[in-house]
């Protein structure tokens, strides 16, 4: 494990950790940075698994606002390392990438960060602890927001969240970023749910910066094995996710 880790917290207790801000109604912000901003940031060609294109400027956009989120208290951060990568993932392949990226925040005197496990909040295991996660989301009276794609969009209903579309798009960036801005702008919420793409950490990290008062919760692709198939290998099967929902739904 690399020396930036001030915590070997799993899966649940990363979930367990951040359900108790929400019962608590404590603003903060979970941010995930993953292998595709590792290699846009370090300037390799690519897209995501969404199609999401890499470019300088995106790049340059990541880091920059991963250096605002070391730059206030209140922020958790998913330790890219604490992730489950099959054999042939850049998993080994950019840990120097990884741990330069750290490095350049984590110890010249900003704020430190609350590391937790990646893939806390994410849909690949059946757990008490990540239902009760999203319960306590749902039960939460806060005005919330979720941003994400349109098949997202059922998903507001179960978590009583407004909605808010992101399209699922090879230059989020280019096209859509001043769309993404303007909608955090005029909405009004206490809590943001998102699944925004790579270029969506953008926009939400700068709101954040600018309304620390409230709640920012980056879902990833959390949602995925319900409303859009699986994205990840890792992910539960159609019928375990919906298992895991209906009892949030139902109690």
């Amino acid at each position: 494990m690399i020396h930036h880790r001030n915590t070997y917290l799993t899966e649940d207790q990363s979930a367990d950790l951040l359900r108790e801000q929400i019962v608590r109604q404590k603003a903060f912000i979970f941010a995930r940075f993953g292998d595709g901003a590792i290699e846009c940031i370090t300037r390799k060609r690519g897209v995501t698994c969404d199609g999401e294109v890499y470019s300088e400027a995106l790049g340059n956009e990541l880091i920059r606002v991963w250096h605002l989120l070391f730059s206030k208290p209140g922020t958790y951060l998913g330790d890219w390392f604490s992730a489950s990568f099959s054999p042939e993932s850049p998993h080994g392949l950019y840990r120097k990438e990884y741990e330069d990226l750290v490095a350049l925040v984590q110890w010249n005197g900003k704020f430190s960060p609350t590391w937790v496990h990646f893939e806390a909040l994410l849909l690949m295991r059946e757990s008490e602890s990540l239902a009760k996660f999203y319960r306590a989301i749902r039960k939460d009276n806060r005005k919330k927001l979720l941003m994400g794609p349109k098949e997202w969009q059922p998903a507001a209903a179960i978590l009583r969240a407004d909605f808010f579309e992101v399209p699922v798009s090879p230059r989020l960036f280019d096209l859509y970023l001043g769309e993404l801005k303007y909608g955090l702008k005029s909405r009004d919420f206490d809590v943001l749910l998102y699944g925004a793409g790579m270029a969506g950490n953008i926009p939400v990290v700068d709101y954040w910066y600018d309304h620390p008062e409230k709640t920012y919760i980056n879902l990833g692709s959390a949602l995925d094995p319900i409303y859009r198939g699986h994205t990840r290998r890792q992910q539960l099967s159609l019928v375990r996710a919906h298992r895991l929902f209906t009892g949030i739904v139902s109690r």
